[in-house]
């Protein structure tokens, strides 16, 4: 089986993180209702990166998977790189929203940009509703807080990279959390029968 191209994997994994977007701006404006406060923030940005990160991960091992038995049967080329480059390539778009924010920023945009910003990468939309307040224009935020939240764009190629590598060795990061406890309880149970 050939494999799919480095363009069908990226548009793969932006999907992956559109869905998740589209999850986590409907869970931030309903917690945000719910509870208006720094806790109700940070747990919405805890639920929206665990999405973030499970569709990433997820998405990238499998084709790591994929891609180790087509290189094992001759199908394929060997190309560690291929879950960094596919998250580069799928981070194109958010990285052209975090430079025209701070192009924006340099010549003083209206604050528009930064709420269009902060809506593009709702995944992130409780962070940067903290970095890039609401209440201020987009020349009175500081720097740093823009140059922040515009590396989180970072987080996409480093995730799909390490879900690709993981999946490529075949370690099971998720079953090995989820399963654990089951696991362990087998485990108990054997020696208890071997004791009797």
């Amino acid at each position: 089986m050939k494999p799919r191209s480095l363009f069908r994997f990226s548009l793969a994994i932006l999907a992956r993180c559109l869905f998740a977007g589209i999850l986590s701006a409907v869970f931030s404006v309903s917690i945000f209702t719910l509870l208006a406060n720094r806790f109700g923030y940070f747990l919405a940005q805890a639920i929206n990166l665990g999405i973030y990160l499970v569709a990433l991960y997820h998405g990238a091992w499998s084709e790591g998977d994929s891609d180790c038995n087509r290189v094992n049967f001759g199908h394929a080329k060997e190309d560690l790189w291929r879950g960094w480059k596919a998250g580069c390539l799928a981070s194109i778009p958010t990285a052209a929203v975090a430079v025209a924010l701070i192009i924006g920023k340099a010549a003083g945009a209206p604050s528009l940009l930064s709420g269009i910003y902060r809506m593009y990468n709702s995944v992130f939309l409780p962070l940067n509703s903290v970095l890039l307040q609401t209440s201020l224009s987009l020349n009175e935020i500081e720097w740093g807080r823009v140059i922040v939240s515009c590396l989180l764009v970072l987080i996409l190629p480093l995730f799909t990279g390490i879900g690709y590598l993981l999946g490529y060795e075949r370690i099971p990061i998720m079953r090995r959390i989820m399963y654990k406890r089951a696991q362990d309880k087998v485990v108990d149970d054997n020696k208890r029968a071997s004791y009797r």
